[in-house]
């Protein structure tokens, strides 16, 4: 006899559209022929037009402060009523709920996934060095993730690095593009940790040396928008950079560009970094959080210190000047996310912690 699938709810806040997004997604579309997967959120956002499509059964719980005990009474009467095995919690709020939600009688395991890596008071890492006992795990998306989340209350007994997989679609439309012309490109939501501000300073530096024949996209969008727009005009570049906004078929963009900056002065790990080099191309990166782990300088790509202008500027003309040498980094770069960063990798791990 056929038993029925674990049940395993997926939470999370606010369902926006990046990188913790991607990793739902991903999960459920790997192992949808192995669990059976829901969706709680606190606030409306992309991500659920995404799983409606997947027909994925959606429950909306207020989610408040992270100490919410209405939305963990609420979570824990959803649990026992749609008998969910395991809530995989994404962030800290969504931890703590679910872990408070054990004190209503849910007998859910639950499981916290740390994907951005945040300042916590002293009174909330005393609280994790409490609650975090009652997870079954805790899943960095690094080695240094794993180390922030020792920093901040949570035992090492508890925590388990699984890497971020990733597989990507191959293009399904040529993005046009200026002729004998460098595109460099950058990948990320539109806020001030991803770094753009400081690409743009770099930017300007690159202008002064080589005038013309290069453009920057700039795809994604978020509150900084119009500040860093205003910051390309302020410094005379505007006419080389295009804003794209937020694209769904990003791979045809990747397929387009010719290096990817990467100018985060905070990252965990960065799906950006793995998608362009499984795409083979060139990757310029800042030497912050996991994103050493993906980029190793010299070998799969190359790194500079965040906020280093000249360092950056003068790295973004030297693979202008000698790309065959980038490219083959890049292809370097391919086979060492290949070998570490698979998506069935990733997904081998999660069934062994789902169980």
């Amino acid at each position: 006899m056929k038993t029925n699938p674990t049940h395993i709810l997926h939470l999370l806040n606010y369902p926006g559209q990046g990188g913790s997004e991607k990793y739902i997604l991903d999960i459920i579309d790997g192992l949808k022929a192995d669990y059976r997967f829901s969706f709680a959120y606190s606030q409306e956002g992309p991500l659920l037009a995404q799983l409606r499509r997947r027909n994925i059964k959606l429950y909306s719980i207020p989610m408040r402060n992270p100490l919410d005990w209405k939305a963990a009474k609420q979570l824990a009467q959803l649990c026992r009523e749609q008998d969910i095995q395991v809530i995989h919690a994404h962030y800290l709020r969504e931890n703590l709920i679910a872990l408070m939600s054990k004190r209503f009688g849910n007998p859910a395991q639950i499981i916290w996934t740390y994907h951005v890596n945040v300042p916590m008071s002293l009174p909330i890492r005393l609280l994790n060095r409490m609650v975090t006992k009652q997870n079954k795990q805790v899943i960095a998306v690094s080695h240094f993730m794993k180390g922030e989340l020792m920093k901040r209350g949570v035992s090492p007994d508890k925590i388990t690095v699984v890497y971020n997989g990733c597989t990507l679609p191959q293009p399904t439309s040529i993005i046009e593009r200026p002729e004998q012309t460098f595109i460099f490109g950058v990948v990320a939501r539109l806020s001030a940790e991803k770094g753009h501000a400081f690409l743009l300073d770099a930017l300007a530096s690159l202008h002064a040396s080589i005038p013309a024949g290069w453009k920057c996209w700039i795809i994604g969008d978020g509150p900084d928008r119009e500040v860093l727009q205003q910051q390309a005009k302020e410094l005379g570049i505007a006419d080389h950079l295009l804003f794209w906004g937020h694209q769904k078929e990003i791979v045809n963009y990747y397929a387009a560009i010719d290096c990817i900056i990467i100018p985060s002065e905070n990252e965990s790990l960065s799906y950006t970094a793995i998608e362009a080099l499984i795409m083979q191309k060139p990757v310029i990166a800042t030497n912050v959080g996991g994103i050493p782990e993906v980029i190793h300088h010299g070998i799969t790509g190359t790194l500079v210190e965040y906020g280093d202008v000249e360092d950056l500027a003068m790295q973004m003309a030297a693979v202008i000047s000698e790309p065959e040498v980038y490219l083959r980094i890049a292809e370097n770069g391919a086979r060492w996310v290949e070998e570490q960063f698979s998506s069935a990798q990733m997904l081998e791990k999660l069934k062994q912690i789902y169980g």
